[in-house]
């Protein structure tokens, strides 16, 4: 007892002796974090002041940084740029990284992310962090070689150094140096430049002794050659994301079990061969994308005991043939099924009806476009209650659309295009689809759909978005539900029997439209070009082929000032075209032909830069080309026949180096053929159609085909 009593009396008295001199250590240590902060600081621009509170005495109350609560120590600096993507500048710091930061014994966490110190390199002195766990320099713009003494950062956890910004200026041409990050769980090095790295298996192999990763990320790093998953160490490899670079070949070991793979991402590659059966072996998975790569034959049938699967996308292969795998209906926990792009054919009943026997289906995405699938719509598609999105389009399918459909009341898209459907859709159609936002069941042979529902139906959504109808029988009147959707962007009703007047109600959708097709029908009224309101969005504006007269308004580029597109062919349209055409600089495609236009040509065509097709043929123009119309550097198609022109063609047309065909013909034009028409496309190796038609009683007609680039 006594014994204890001295000892205890002892370590009082010897703690009270180095008391102090410990305290001031601490107080040493702790100034000299404070100065290597400020030095830090000192080294930055910062545009935005963020570091405004880098001054006080306490360095652990700044913004930014984070201290241990005991010892006081700096362990965690988080400068990451509270502002997005797309405003990130006026929130970035840069300058120079100061090597004070080693000063910083303690630090744990670094995250610079979202900064830009560009021009520099990104600091060696990195690599002496070596208390660091997370270091985080996504979009830096950093460049040149990653140092690589970041591979004695034995500690680190957590490596992210992305460069989306400044794509691929940073590079390591070797990656042995990840080797010595034993302790790293999660790897992030997209954007970067690897593609020396990968001139040999050898990146592989340094991969495979990071025993502890449980993620890692290469996407858009330009690695090439033959992948092999044969990563014997990485069993705890629970995500791997390598889309976007070079791959030719995909090879799998069937020995090597990779039981933690939950993502295997490996899209946009340059895949090729069979998708591989060793992938069956992959049981724990629960996404697969392999889309976007040259993969061929038919999808094995594989899927048996991958009963995780919830996202499987082996869309935009156009070699994969055949049908899909019977397997595919028993993956009842599956969400997502892209096939999208591909070439596979046969019937998808057999898939759906698998699916429809699971006790919860839970399928929410179905993308099949673009394919040669045939047969019908099964009915039991309406057994599948999670569906949000349903594509189709543009297949080989046909038969009638199943009223079962009108019990998906969670759908929002259903695009099935494009296919041979016939007989009728009605109102029992959409019986519960409140959340409906894309429409588009447009069949391929015009008139054998027929969209029936009564004149005063009152759909049960409200949010649609976009609608295609083309092919529909949806006329004679216009469809006046209309009216009751207030999103939309996208009007299709190509070819829909519509033999009406456009009702007063119409324009006022024009709000929120940026897209209008109401082509192919026998519409009357005034051309509806005119917008009650300040002005529309609207971009494509196609009313061709039907029955509309009126005038162009003097006012159109206040009215319509976004147009891309503008076709009013085929109508009725009289008077002028107005000089205020010209102020609509977006303007790529103006197709007014074949109607009763009258009077001269504006003289303002060098405002429409960006005019590709000007279709005027067919009406009753006069006057003479305006040298302007030289100006349109690139325009591709020039149609000004059939009209009352007359005088000689300007000499600045040959300046429109890359029109492929002017056709000038039934017109009043004086002189001869000008020499300079041949110089017109010299190089471009198409056949250039002019037609041109003279006043000379020698030369009533002239029709030449000048082939150029031969």
């Amino acid at each position: 007892m006594a014994a204890t009593t001295f000892i205890q009396l002892s370590l009082f008295l010897l703690l009270g002796f180095l008391g102090p001199y410990a305290n001031a250590g601490r107080a040493s240590c702790v100034a000299a974090e404070r100065r290597a902060l400020l030095s830090f600081k000192n080294g930055l621009k910062d545009p935005s002041n963020r570091l405004a509170s880098w001054q006080t005495e306490d360095f652990c109350e700044w913004k930014y940084v984070h201290c241990n609560n005991i010892s006081g120590h700096v362990e965690k600096l988080d400068l990451r740029n509270p502002l997005d993507y797309d405003t990130y500048e006026g929130a970035a710091l840069g300058g120079k990284v100061n090597p004070s930061l080693m000063e910083l014994k303690y630090l744990e966490y670094l995250d610079l992310s979202g900064n830009c110190f560009r021009g520099s390199q990104m600091p060696m002195f990195f690599g002496s962090l070596n208390q660091l766990r997370h270091l985080y320099l996504s979009d830096t713009c950093f460049g040149g070689q990653i140092p690589p003494q970041l591979g004695n950062l034995s500690n680190l956890n957590y490596l992210t150094i992305t460069c989306l910004r400044t794509a691929l200026e940073l590079r390591s041409d070797d990656l042995r140096w990840i080797s010595g990050l034993a302790s790293l769980k999660h790897l992030n090095m997209d954007y970067v430049n690897l593609s020396q790295a990968s001139s040999d298996d050898h990146w592989l192999l340094h991969v495979n002794k990071l025993s502890s990763l449980t993620e890692l990320h290469l996407t858009n790093s330009l690695l090439q050659g033959s992948l092999t998953l044969s990563f014997t160490n990485l069993t705890h490899l629970s995500f791997l994301d390598l889309s976007g670079n070079l791959f030719e070949a995909l090879v799998l070991n069937p020995f090597v079990k990779l039981d933690s793979l939950v993502t295997l991402n490996l899209n946009l590659n340059k895949f090729k061969g069979s998708i591989p059966d060793a992938l069956a072996n992959l049981t724990s998975l629960q996404q697969l994308d392999l889309s976007a790569n040259g993969l061929e034959g038919p999808i094995p049938d594989i899927f048996v005991k991958m009963t995780s699967l919830h996202t499987l996308n082996l869309g935009s292969n156009i070699n994969l043939v055949g049908g899909l795998p019977k397997s595919l209906g028993g993956l009842c926990q599956l969400k997502t099924l892209d096939l999208s792009e591909n070439s596979m054919s046969g019937g998808i009943s057999e898939f759906v009806d698998g699916l429809s026997r699971c006790a919860n289906t839970s399928l929410e995405v179905l993308y099949l476009q673009n394919n040669n699938l045939t047969g019908p719509l099964p009915d039991s598609l309406g057994h599948l209650k999670s569906l949000t999105n349903i594509k189709l389009g543009r297949n080989k399918m046909h038969g009638h659309i199943p009223m079962s459909l009108g019990r998906l009341s969670r759908l929002e898209e259903l695009e099935i295009n494009g296919n041979s459907w016939e007989g009728a859709v009605s109102e029992a159609h959409f019986a519960t689809l409140k959340n409906l936002k894309r429409l588009s069941i447009f069949p391929s042979s015009s008139k054998s759909l027929v969209f029936n529902v009564s004149s005063n139906w009152i759909p049960p959504f409200a949010g649609l978005e976009l609608i295609d109808l083309s092919n529909c029988r949806v006329g004679p009147l216009f469809p006046s539900w209309i009216q009751t959707q207030r999103s939309l962007h996208q009007i299709t009703f190509d070819n829909a029997g519509i033999k009406d007047t456009l009702p007063d109600w119409f324009t006022s959708t024009y709000a929120n439209l940026s897209f209008l097709v109401l082509s192919n029908n026998q519409i009357r009224g005034t051309v509806p070009l005119k917008y009650n309101g300040s002005s529309s969005q609207i971009n494509v504006f196609d009313v061709g082929h039907n029955l509309f007269s009126g005038s162009i308004p003097s006012n159109i580029n206040e009215t319509m000032p976004m147009l891309t597109h503008l076709d009013a062919s085929r109508n009725m349209v009289n008077g002028a075209i107005p000089s205020s055409i010209c102020g609509i600089t977006s303007l790529g495609i103006l197709i007014l032909s074949s109607n009763q236009l009258s009077g001269s040509l504006p003289h303002c065509w060098e405002k429409l830069e960006a005019l590709q097709i000007l279709d005027l043929s067919n009406n009753s123009l006069s006057g003479t080309i305006p040298d302007s119309l030289g100006s349109l550097g690139s325009l591709l198609f020039l149609m000004l026949s059939r009209n009352s022109f007359y005088g000689e063609l300007p000499s600045s047309l040959q300046n429109c180096s890359n029109l492929r065909s002017i056709d000038l013909g039934e017109n009043n034009f004086s002189a001869e053929l000008p020499k300079w028409i041949g110089k017109i496309s010299p190089a471009l190796g198409f056949y250039a159609c002019v037609q041109i038609h003279f006043a000379a009683e020698f030369l009533k007609s002239f029709a030449i085909f000048l082939r150029f680039g031969y």
